[in-house]
């Protein structure tokens, strides 16, 4: 029995070692398979890569072309005591960056304007802010200055400037009416539009308070076809109605906003484009009377009083250059002591409602306006320009 089980025992480890080879066998054999599995796949792999790139900078690029700059250089030559700010204006972009051109002053002469060559040039052309599209832009550009003698007293060998005056303004295609009762300071906006539409068809030139006040005091010439539009009060409606009309068709009004009356209609002035509607003042607080006989406020106040009235119309509209006067007739409303009172507080020009055209060597504290209210035809708006 011994024998028997030691022979058994003999044939279960001879099975048992076999069966150990045989795993040994299949392990080296999975071994060997995956080493060349994986040989091959990094084989593939290398010869399917992309060839390499030599890595290198990249090319910087070229730096971008400047636009070319160029420059519009007023000379002064013809007097040497001229003076022009700025001496010269840049172009970039192929634009020129102005509106207006500045003018020259010298002493005992009054400027003409700017010509496209000196004195002598006798081919020469004038250049005035009506036609600043004729200046170039894609090149230097040199405007000489012309004078004359400046004119003594009034001046009326030069063509009047005329200020309209308005008030306020309706939409009859809203269905809006003018007030009966205030009808003569009303104007319906398709008038209005018919008169802007005129203006610039004709090329009518919109000059600045600072030429205004330099013409009138006899030192420069105006475009023959210069124009002032002017507003009273300050109503609401001038900045809903007439303020949009005159952004569509690139006109400039002057609105003379009442201090009060902006604070009690809580108008916001912040986003007024002064391109457009440029605002003054009419005073703060003097925009009332007792009657027409008794005259404006203003005419009976004390320098104290107007110049504390001032102060707080300038919290709301801070330039003092130029103002218009409550009601406005001269010897009623204002006077000598009015006039001399708003100089010493730093203004230079005011209006007043007293009809008639302006010419140089007039009094620039009494400018003349006339009025535009309804009814009034295109035909009537044209002489009114006369």
């Amino acid at each position: 029995m011994d024998r028997i089980s030691r022979m058994q025992n003999r044939v279960r480890r001879r099975k048992g070692l076999k069966r150990q080879r045989i795993t040994l066998i299949v392990i080296a054999a999975a071994l060997l398979l995956a080493g060349v599995t994986g040989a091959g796949v990094r084989l593939w792999r290398s010869s399917h890569r992309a060839p390499a790139v030599a890595t290198a900078a990249r090319p910087t690029k070229a730096p971008a072309k400047k636009a070319p700059v160029y420059a519009v250089t007023f000379d002064t030559s013809a007097s040497s005591e001229a003076s022009v700010t700025p001496r010269s204006i840049k172009i970039a972009g192929a634009k020129l960056p102005v509106t207006r051109l500045p003018f020259a002053v010298a002493p005992g002469l009054r400027f003409v304007g700017w010509f496209t060559g000196p004195a002598t040039d006798t081919a020469a052309t004038l250049i005035d802010n009506r036609m600043l599209s004729q200046i170039a832009t894609d090149t230097n550009t040199t405007l000489y200055a012309r004078f004359e003698p400046r004119p003594e007293g009034v001046d009326r060998s030069v063509p009047g400037l005329p200020i309209l005056m308005y008030h306020d303004f309706y939409d009859p295609n809203k269905g809006e009416k003018a007030d009966p009762d205030y009808n003569g300071n009303m104007l319906n906006l398709d008038s209005f539009a018919r008169q802007l539409d005129y203006l610039k068809q004709e090329n009518y030139y919109f000059p600045s308070w600072e030429e205004v006040y330099a013409y009138v005091k006899g030192e420069i010439r105006l475009p023959n076809k210069s124009v002032v539009l002017t507003s009273d009060d300050g109503r609401p409606d001038v900045f809903e109605k007439a303020y949009p009309l005159l952004k569509q068709k690139n006109a400039l009004m002057t609105s003379f906003v009442t201090g009060d009356m902006a604070l009690m209609n809580k108008l916001d002035l912040s986003q007024i484009d002064p391109q457009y509607l440029d605002l003054r003042s009419h005073t703060f607080g003097f925009h009332s009377r007792e009657s027409v006989a008794a005259g404006g406020l203003i005419a009976h106040a004390s320098f104290e009083e107007i110049k504390a009235d001032a102060d707080k119309e300038s919290a709301i509209i801070p330039q003092r250059f130029v103002m218009a006067y409550p009601y406005g007739q001269k010897g009623v409303d204002f006077n000598d002591a009015t006039e001399n009172a708003l100089q010493q507080l730093g203004f230079c020009l005011a209006v007043s409602t007293n009809k008639g055209l302006v010419y140089p060597g007039q009094n620039p504290m009494a400018l003349h306006r006339r009025a535009i209210g309804e009814p009034i035809s295109l035909e009537r708006f044209k002489t009114l320009l006369e």
